[in-house]
C-alpha cells in the first residue's frame, strides 16, 4: 500500500547526524533544512523506498547527497551463535565485518549533475578520500576508474551509461547495495506517455535505456541474493539480506511514471509517495519577449492576440532563432543589459552551438562562458573552476543546454530560455533561479507571435503570471 509521509523536522540535528557533518553544514552556510528536506529526509532515514516529486530550487538534490553520505552502513556479518563460537571463528567474523562495500548508488542523467553531487559530498566530508565517494562519468578513462573502484567507495555517483559499462565489466559490486537513488528520473528512464505514437512505443521496447537496464539488473540481483541468504542458518551477510531502498526523484514525476515504476516494473514495494511539487516558487518573476512579424524584439504581455499578419509571416520570425544568430545575440545582449543581469544562465536547444553563442556574446561585451568544455571532463577541477569563476563574478553569464542544467545549483538571479515552451522544461529551467527563498527572474525569448500566444496558454495552465 502506498503512503503519504507527513513527518516534518526543522533541524539538521534532529536527523541524528554526526557532529562532523553538522559542523560542515554550518560551515557551508546551511543553518536548517529546507521545507522540502524536512519532509523527505525522515522518510529516507527510515529506510523506506520513496517517490519524491518536488519543485526545483527546493534543495532536493543537496538533501539526497546529504542522506547518501550520512546514512549508516550495515554491519556485514551476523553469526547466530557468535558467543558460543571459538576465538578463531570470532576473529574471522570481525575481520569480515571490516570489508568495504558500496552502500549507496546515485544515478543522474548528466555528467554536470554527477560532478556537482560529488563536490557536495566532498564538502560535507571532513577527511575525504576515494573510499568515501567516487564519481564515474564518460570522458574519463574507464581503465582509471576500474583501478580506483578496486577499493569500493561507500557512495558511487555516476551516469547510467558509464555505470552500466562498469557493471558489465564486473568492476562494481552492487550485491550489498543499501540505497539506489535516481535523481531526475524522468530523464534517466524513458517512459512514453499514454498518447505516444505506436512507433515511439515500439522504439521504447527495442531500445531500452541504460538506466532502466541497470535498475532491472540491480533489483533482480539483490532479490536473488537476499532470498538465498534468508535460508542460511549460519553466518548471515546483513548487508545482502536487507531490502534494497530505492528513491526515485524529479520535479516532473507524473502518473504514467508512477504506474510504470510501481506496477509494471515493480521496482518499489510499498513506497512512500511525497508530492511536494505544488507550483514554482513565488520568488520567481516571469518575463517573456517575442519577435514580431518585422523581426523586432517585443516584450510580451498577458493580453497579446494574434493578428492576421503574424500568422502569415510567422515563418520569417521563426527563422530568427533558428538561423539568424546575429539578431539573436543582439537581442540577448539587449536583454542582459536592460535587466542589469549580473549572474545569469542562458539555456538553448541542444542543436544550437553553445560555443558560438559564448564567443559572440563576448564580442558584444558580455562576460560569458559555457558550463563545461569537453576537454575538462578528464577532471572535476575544470567544472569546479567554472562554478568558482561564476561565484566570484569573473564570469557573469553561463550558457548551457537544458539537459545540462538538470539539478544544478548555481547562485543566479536570472535565467534566459531561448525558444523553450515545453511545460516540463520550463519548470526545470525556471527553477534554476529563485532557489532557497531567494528572488530571481525567468526570461523567455520566443520566435513569433503564434508561439508567444501558445506560451501564454502554457503559463495559464501552470498558474503563472507575467511580471
Amino acid at each position: 500500500m502506498q503512503r503519504i509521509f507527513k513527518r516534518y523536522l526543522n533541524s539538521f540535528s534532529a536527523f541524528n547526524l554526526k557532529p562532523n557533518i553538522l559542523n560542515r553544514l554550518e560551515t557551508l552556510g546551511f543553518k536548517q533544512p529546507s521545507e522540502s528536506q524536512s519532509h523527505f529526509l525522515p522518510v529516507l532515514y527510515s529506510g523506506t523506498s520513496a517517490l519524491l516529486k518536488d519543485c526545483t530550487g527546493s534543495g532536493k538534490t543537496f538533501g539526497l547527497a546529504l542522506y547518501a553520505i550520512s546514512k549508516p552502513n550495515v554491519s556485514l556479518y551476523q553469526y547466530k551463535a557468535f558467543k558460543q563460537a571459538d576465538e578463531r571463528t570470532q576473529d574471522f567474523i570481525k575481520r569480515r565485518m571490516q570489508i568495504d562495500y558500496t552502500a549507496v548508488l546515485i544515478m543522474v542523467p548528466t555528467r554536470e549533475l554527477a560532478l556537482q553531487i560529488y563536490e557536495w559530498i566532498k564538502d560535507l566530508t571532513e577527511d575525504f578520500d576515494h573510499s568515501v565517494a567516487q564519481c564515474v562519468v564518460a570522458g574519463v578513462d574507464i581503465q582509471d576508474q576500474k583501478l580506483l573502484l578496486k577499493k569500493p567507495p561507500r557512495v558511487l555517483i555516476g551516469t547510467p551509461n558509464r555505470i552500466l559499462e562498469l557493471y558489465k565489466a564486473k568492476a562494481v559490486d552492487f550485491t550489498r547495495l543499501q540505497s539506489l537513488i535516481v535523481d531526475e528520473v524522468d530523464r534517466v528512464i524513458d517512459v512514453p506517455s499514454r498518447y505516444a505514437t505506436v512507433n515511439k512505443k515500439f522504439k521504447k521496447k527495442v531500445h531500452i535505456s541504460p538506466g532502466e537496464v541497470l535498475l532491472d539488473e540491480i533489483v533482480r540481483e539483490r532479490n536473488i541474493t537476499a532470498d538465498k541468504l534468508s535460508k542460511d542458518d549460519g553466518m548471515v551477510d546483513q548487508a545482502k539480506l536487507k531490502r534494497l531502498q530505492i528513491v526515485l526523484a524529479s520535479a516532473t514525476i507524473n502518473s504514467p511514471l508512477k504506474n510504470y515504476f510501481i506496477h509494471k516494473k515493480r521496482w518499489l514495494t510499498n513506497p512512500t509517495i511525497l508530492d511536494l511539487n505544488l507550483t514554482l516558487p513565488s520568488t520567481v518573476k516571469h518575463i517573456a519577449y517575442y519577435f514580431d512579424s518585422k523581426g523586432n524584439l517585443v516584450k510580451l504581455n498577458d493580453k497579446l492576440e494574434a493578428s492576421e499578419s503574424s500568422v502569415l509571416e510567422s515563418n520569417y520570425a521563426d527563422s530568427i532563432i533558428a538561423e539568424n544568430q546575429e539578431t539573436l545575440i543582439e537581442s540577448l545582449s539587449f536583454i542582459i543589459h536592460e535587466n542589469k543581469i549580473q549572474k545569469g544562465l542562458i539555456f538553448t536547444a541542444s542543436s544550437v552551438s553553445v560555443n558560438s553563442i559564448v564567443n559572440d556574446l563576448n564580442q558584444y561585451g558580455v562576460n560569458a562562458d559555457r558550463l563545461f568544455n569537453m576537454h575538462e571532463y578528464n577532471t572535476a577541477k575544470g567544472f569546479k573552476k567554472r562554478f568558482q569563476d561564476f561565484i566570484d563574478g569573473e564570469t557573469n553569464i553561463i550558457v548551457a543546454t537544458e539537459p545540462e542544467s538538470r539539478g544544478l545549483d548555481l547562485p543566479v538571479d536570472h535565467v534566459i530560455m531561448v525558444g523553450i515552451t515545453d511545460p516540463k522544461s520550463y519548470i526545470h529551467v525556471s527553477g534554476r533561479t529563485g532557489r532557497f527563498g531567494k528572488h530571481g527572474t525567468s526570461i523567455t525569448i520566443l520566435p513569433n507571435e503564434i508561439q508567444a500566444i501558445k506560451f501564454l496558454k502554457m503559463l495559464n495552465q501552470l498558474n503563472i503570471k507575467l511580471g
